[in-house]
C-alpha cells in the first residue's frame, strides 16, 4: 500500500489530533493514532477512552485500496516536524506492518500495528437530540466561558461548559462557584428545549480545530451520556458530564444600578500594576468609586508593600467602596473583545456584572464576580 501526502498537512492534523492522547494509558494501543486509507482520503483517529477525535485529509497517488494500521503518535509527529514544506511518500507492507517514509533527502521506517486491534467506537442506541450551531457561535460560547470553569474535580459538573438550549436562543455557561461567565445568542433559534454539559477537554480540542470566522454548521447529536459532533473534516464522540447544573440564573443580580464604563486595556493594565503589590494569596484590590475616577488600592501587610492608582472612568450611581479579587477581573478583561467595558455594581454583598460595553446584535456576554470583604 502506497500514497503521497503533504508533510505540513499531515503534521498539522497529527498535532491537533494527538492532543486527545494522554500520557499514561491503561490500554496501550491508545498511545497510537489509527490510520485508515479509504480511496483518496486518509482518516486519522485518536482516543483517550472517553473522547474520540477523527479528522480527514486528502492524499495522492494511491492504488485505490484500503488500509488500517495504528502508528505510535511520536513515531511520525517528531520526524515530520523536521521535514516541512514537501510531499512525502508512505509505503506499507501489509504482511510485516513495516512503514517506510520517503522524503526529499532521505527515508525512515518503523513498525506499526494492525488497525483491527484499535478499539471501535461505542454503539449509541438512544434516540439523539440533534442541534446545529454555526461554528463561530460555538467558538464564541466556548471562548467566553471556559476560563470560568472549575479546575477541581470535587464537583465534576462545574468543570465543564453548560449548554442551555431554548427555542429562541442558546446559552453557554461556565462557573467554578465563585466566578460565572455567560454567553447568550438569540440569533440561533433551534426550536428545542434541552440542556447538557460538555467536558472541558473536547471543548478545547474543538476550539483548536474549528475556524474562528467559519459560519458553516457544527452538527451535534446528544445521546444522553455522549455527544457526537460533525463538521466537514472533523468528527468527535465524547462523554458528557452527568449531573444537575447549578441554577445560574438565580445568582445573577437583576438590579445593579451603579455602572462603571472604562477603557478595557487601561483598566486591565492598572489592575496588573496594583496587583503586583497585593498579598498573592488573596490578590485583593479595593475600589473607591466616584463620578469620574476609580481609585484602586492594594497592599501586602506581611511584606510592607502597597500601591494605588487612579483611573478615569464614566460612572453612574452612588459613590462607594468595594473590593474584588484582581486575578478574576484580569482574567475576564483578558478575553473580552471590546474597547470599553461595563461593570455594573450593587451593594458590597451583591455580585458585580462585567460585560463588553458594545456587543454584536443578538449577543449577551456577562461575567459575574463576587465582591470580597477587605
Amino acid at each position: 500500500m502506497k500514497f503521497r501526502i503533504s508533510s505540513d498537512s499531515l503534521y498539522a492534523h497529527l498535532l491537533q489530533i494527538s492532543k486527545v492522547i494522554v500520557q499514561k494509558n491503561s490500554v496501550p494501543i491508545l498511545d497510537s493514532v489509527l490510520f485508515e486509507l479509504k480511496g483518496e482520503q486518509l482518516v486519522l483517529t485518536a482516543s483517550d477512552g472517553e473522547t474520540r477525535l477523527v479528522t480527514r485529509l486528502d492524499v495522492e497517488d494511491t492504488d485505490g485500496g484500503q488500509m488500517s494500521l495504528a502508528i505510535k503518535n511520536k513515531m511520525l509527529l517528531d520526524p515530520l516536524k523536521e521535514i516541512p514544506g514537501q510531499t512525502i511518500s508512505m509505503t506499507v507492507d501489509e504482511e510485516t506492518m513495516l512503514v517506510k517514509v520517503d522524503y526529499q533527502n532521505g527515508t525512515f521506517s518503523f513498525k506499526a500495528q494492525s488497525g483491527e486491534t484499535y478499539p471501535a467506537v461505542a454503539e449509541l442506541k438512544e434516540e439523539p437530540v440533534t442541534i446545529s450551531i454555526p461554528q463561530n457561535v460555538f467558538l464564541a460560547g466556548i471562548g467566553y466561558t471556559i476560563n470560568a470553569t472549575s479546575p477541581e474535580d470535587a464537583r465534576p459538573i462545574t468543570t465543564g461548559i453548560h449548554f442551555d438550549v431554548k427555542p429562541e436562543h442558546i446559552t453557554f455557561v461556565g462557573t467554578d462557584g465563585f466566578l460565572l461567565s455567560l454567553y447568550k445568542n438569540t440569533n440561533v433559534k433551534l426550536g428545542l428545549d434541552t440542556t447538557f454539559t460538555f467536558q472541558k477537554k473536547p471543548a478545547l480540542l474543538l476550539r483548536g480545530l474549528l475556524a474562528k470566522d467559519e459560519t458553516a454548521p457544527l452538527d451535534l447529536k446528544i445521546y444522553g451520556t455522549h455527544a457526537v459532533i460533525k463538521t466537514e473534516n472533523v468528527d468527535m464522540v465524547c462523554r458528557l458530564i452527568e449531573g444537575k447544573y447549578p441554577n445560574y440564573l438565580a445568582v445573577i443580580p437583576k438590579f445593579n444600578q451603579n455602572e462603571i464604563i472604562a477603557d478595557r486595556v487601561q483598566f486591565l493594565s492598572a489592575l496588573r500594576r496594583v496587583s503586583m503589590f497585593t498579598n498573592q494569596a488573596f490578590n485583593l484590590i479595593s475600589f473607591d468609586i466616584s463620578a469620574e475616577r476609580l481609585h484602586l488600592k492594594g497592599n501586602d501587610m506581611d511584606f510592607s508593600t502597597a500601591a494605588e492608582e487612579q483611573l478615569p472612568i464614566s460612572y453612574t450611581g452612588t459613590p462607594q467602596s468595594v473590593s474584588f479579587r484582581s486575578t478574576q477581573l484580569m482574567e475576564i478583561l483578558g478575553y473580552l473583545n471590546s474597547e470599553k467595558i461595563s461593570f455594573k455594581l450593587g451593594d458590597k454583598a451583591t455580585p458585580g456584572l462585567l460585560s463588553p460595553f458594545e456587543v454584536e446584535d443578538g449577543e449577551e456576554i456577562t461575567s459575574l464576580v463576587m465582591p470580597l470583604m477587605s
